[in-house]
This record gives structure tokens, C-alpha cells and sequence, in this order.
């Protein structure tokens, strides 16, 4: 395979001779399985591989005998109707040393029209997988190629897990790195299949203001409707259609061949719960990969991932870019002295730290530090609402209790005997707000097997201090 994991011609030669070699008595793997054209021959005809292999060799030969009508006999005459060279020679009026020429010569013929017709249909494979994605909303990625590279190794891997939730407060870059995991793993094996689905609402552009999407909140049924509009147009399209018979053709598809389907936003427990049991029934051998606030470590049969704020080289390479590409060369150029209380203010969130570059077009960095702290800003304000507030007010007391101490520990974290001498908590409401925090990414919980620290982002840790006590009860943006 070459770098975009399409096959060599050499391997392709090889590939072709092999399915040639075996075709009154086929046995083994299909050495022709692997082409994207087999793939694809597979969905549109609801065939096997051998059966779809099979079909490509005799399109490619009518092909062929366009071109070279002798040399695509020799081959039919010589795999097909397994007849000697001598035979053929003799049925042909040729010498032996000249039809085994013209196989030959055939042959490179044949492997040049699949080559041909595979770049041909990678291409436009990936194009259609890259249509069915979001438009990115970065233009480089910043402490996550690791990561990346990590979950893809996984999530390409036959067999379980099947589900994977990526999970982080607002702004952490969930949705980041699902999108970059899925344009390498359309990059690396072209054959891919993939989907996007979101049930994100609410939106913080980079001006600093919450704007509402039109896409309603996940269902079932619009998640069956989505998925359908990507993989399977043609049935979408048919108004007759139910929700039901829609599903089962959904789910034959997922089964036929693996795909790799994002879920966007899963902003509650609520959406997720009311998921959970259809992607279970749609996945294996395709795969779901679930972003969302709340970390979902209760369920048994999900691999977990929480995304990590980026380090303070990797904040600041982010600030320099983004100000290099807003325009800011004072700020691109600016020392790391000078970027620092960004960093120790907001710690390793990246769209808090793109808000702030963004608001150097019109006020001075101490300004809009201090409006980080003091949250004196309707656009600092709004910050806080979309990463905090809602999960804030569904709070209960106890949670509410411990995530307010929270601030009272170092950047190592506390255990459990500080975090319940600093709320005051008993054992069993401690372990409860705990239980909480933690699922909603508000608390870190880490260290080893008998021994656990928990603590908090830097950005939360600027939100508790100041933002909590002025919020008061009000409606929802």
C-alpha cells in the first residue's frame, strides 16, 4: 500500500495474477478484496467479495479486448477456460513463446485499466467522505496529532470497542479532534467510509457571542434520517419509506462493511441515553465515535478519552498562529513573558484562548485580562455561559458545595480527605459530587490505582473565583 493506502501496481500485479490463478477454484482471502472498486461493487450489488472480484476481472477484460482483442483472448482462454498455452497456441495459429509474450503484454494491460479505474474511485471516495464532514473550524491543529494518531491506530483496529466517547469541558477541542481523526483516517485508507452527525445547539463564535443552530436536539429518528441522507441518498429519498425500514437498511449497510461515524455534542445524559441502545445495535463491525461534555465512564462497553488542555508551549504556539493569521504581528511576535498571563489566566482551552486573541483587535491584553477575571464583559460573560452555566445550574447542593472548594487545591490536586476537610462534605455527599464533577468533565480525577488526586482546569478554576457568586437565577441563553 502506498501512503493513501491504496495498493501498488506491483501489489496490484501480484493481486490480480492470484484472483486469475483462482478462479474455477477460489480459495484463501480474495486478493482483490481490498480494492476500493470491490467496496464499492459490494454496496451497490449486495455481492460478495469473491462474487464482486469476479466482476471486476470480467468488466476490466470487455475492457481490455477493446484495445486488445487477442491479448484479452489468451488471458479468457488461458484462466478462465484453463486451457494450456500449447492449446491456445494451436487454437490460435501462434508459436507458444509468442502467446506467452502477448499474455504478458495483456496482463500489464489489465492491471493498468484496475489501477487506473482503483486512483479513480479512491478519489472520489474521499471526496465524498470529506463532504459528508463539517467545514473544519481551525486551520491547524495544536497539541493533538498525538492523540490522533493514538485513537486512529484503535478505532482502525478490527473487533471491539465499538463505541469511544472523546470528552472535555466546552471549548476543549472535542469536536477538533474527532474531525482531525476522521480526515487522516480518510487520508491513510481511502476506502473509508464515514458519517457526521451533531446534535450541537448553541454555538460561541469567536466575536465573543452565543448563536443558536438550527439542529435540533439528537433523536433517534432524525440520527436514523441523518445517517440515511449520508450513506444510503437513494432511500432517503423514497417518502414511503418509515423510520423502521429505513434503520434496517441502515443497519445492513453498517454491517456489510465497517464505517467510522462521528456523533457530535451530546450535550446531556439524556441525548446519550436515549442513543446508546441504537448505536449499540448499529455498530460492529462499523464503529461510533461520541463527543460529549459528560464523561460517560459508567457505561461498560465504552472506550473513554478526555481530551487534554494543551501545555504552555502548545497554548502559545496557538496564540502566535492565531494571531498571525488575524493579523496581530505584534502580538506573533510578542515573548513569552508578554503571552504568559494568557496562560496562567485560562490555561490550555483553546477557545478561550482564540477569544482572546480575537478580542486584541480592539482592546489592550491587560484589558481583556482583566475582563477574564473580573467578568466584565458581556462577550467574557458569554465565555462562561456556554462552557459553565448550564452545567452549573443543574448542579445540587453538594456538587455545587465541592466544586466552589475546588480552587482550594494545587495544581497537583487533592484527595479525598482534603476535598471533604475544605467542603465540609460527609463521605457519602463527597463521593456523590464527585461522581458528578467528574461526569461533567468539571474535575479532573488522577493518579494511580490506590491513589487518587483531583483538580481542576485553570480556566475553571478563573470562573469559580470570580464569575459563580455573580451569576443569579435567570434564564438560559
Amino acid at each position: 500500500m502506498n501512503k493513501m493506502g491504496i495498493m501498488s501496481r506491483q501489489e496490484l500485479t501480484n493481486a490480480v495474477q492470484t484472483a486469475l490463478r483462482q478462479w474455477r477454484q477460489p480459495a484463501g482471502v480474495d486478493p482483490l478484496a481490498a480494492l476500493t472498486l470491490n467496496r464499492q461493487l459490494q454496496q451497490r450489488s449486495a455481492c460478495t467479495p469473491q462474487q464482486a472480484s469476479q466482476r471486476l476481472l470480467v468488466d476490466a477484460l470487455e475492457q481490455l479486448a477493446g484495445v486488445n482483442h487477442e491479448g484479452a483472448l489468451i488471458l479468457r482462454l488461458h484462466y478462465f477456460d484453463d486451457l494450456k498455452v500449447h492449446a491456445i497456441a494451436r487454437q490460435l495459429s501462434l508459436h507458444e513463446g509468442t502467446v506467452n509474450k502477448k499474455q504478458r503484454e495483456a496482463l500489464e494491460q489489465l492491471v493498468d485499466i484496475l489501477f487506473a479505474q482503483e486512483e479513480a474511485a479512491a478519489v472520489r471516495m474521499r471526496q465524498t467522505a470529506l463532504a459528508r464532514l463539517e467545514p473544519p473550524t481551525y486551520l491547524q491543529l495544536f497539541g493533538l496529532e498525538a492523540n490522533i494518531d493514538r485513537l486512529l491506530r484503535q478505532v482502525l483496529t478490527p473487533g471491539p470497542p465499538w463505541l469511544y466517547a472523546i470528552e472535555g469541558i466546552g471549548g476543549i477541542g472535542k469536536t477538533t479532534l474527532a474531525d482531525g481523526l476522521l480526515r487522516r483516517a480518510i487520508d491513510i485508507t481511502p476506502w473509508c467510509e464515514v458519517a457526521w452527525v451533531t446534535a450541537r445547539q448553541r454555538v460561541l463564535n469567536l466575536g465573543g457571542y452565543i448563536d443558536p443552530l438550527p439542529t435540533p436536539a439528537l433523536t433517534a429518528d432524525a440520527l436514523v434520517d441523518a445517517l440515511c441522507g449520508q450513506l444510503l441518498p437513494d432511500a432517503a429519498a423514497q417518502p414511503r419509506l418509515s423510520v423502521q425500514e429505513k434503520y434496517q437498511l441502515l443497519r445492513a449497510r453498517l454491517q456489510q462493511a465497517p464505517h467510522l461515524i462521528v456523533v457530535d455534542n451530546l450535550e446531556t445524559v439524556r441525548d446519550v441515553d436515549v442513543l446508546l441502545s441504537h448505536l449499540r445495535d448499529l455498530a460492529d463491525p462499523s464503529k461510533f465515535i461520541l463527543t460529549s461534555r459528560h464523561n460517560l465512564y459508567h457505561e461498560h462497553d465504552i472506550h473513554h478519552f478526555s481530551v487534554p488542555a494543551l501545555d504552555r508551549s502548545q497554548a502559545l504556539a496557538l496564540v502566535r498562529f492565531e494571531a498571525s493569521v488575524r493579523n496581530l504581528p505584534a502580538t506573533a511576535a510578542a515573548s513569552d513573558e508578554d503571552l504568559a498571563p494568557i496562560f496562567d489566566l485560562v490555561g490550555g482551552n483553546p477557545l478561550a484562548l482564540r477569544l482572546v486573541v480575537g478580542q486584541l483587535h480592539i482592546h489592550a491584553l491587560p484589558a481583556i485580562l482583566h475582563d477574564l477575571a473580573s467578568v466584565n464583559s458581556r462577550k467574557v460573560e458569554s465565555l462562561y455561559t456556554f462552557i459553565y452555566r448550564r452545567a452549573w445550574d443543574n448542579l445540587d447542593e453538594p456538587a455545587r458545595r465541592l466544586l466552589l472548594a475546588m480552587p482550594l487545591t494545587d495544581s497537583h490536586g487533592g484527595d479525598l480527605d482534603f476535598l471533604a476537610s475544605v467542603s465540609a462534605l460527609g463521605d457519602g455527599d463527597l463521593r456523590h459530587a464527585l461522581d458528578t464533577l467528574v461526569m461533567l468533565n468539571l474535575v479532573d480525577a488522577r493518579g494511580e490505582l490506590h491513589h487518587r488526586l483531583y483538580t481542576i482546569h485553570s480556566l475553571t478554576r478563573t470562573f469559580l473565583q470570580e464569575q459563580v457568586a455573580k451569576w443569579q437565577p435567570s434564564r438560559l441563553i
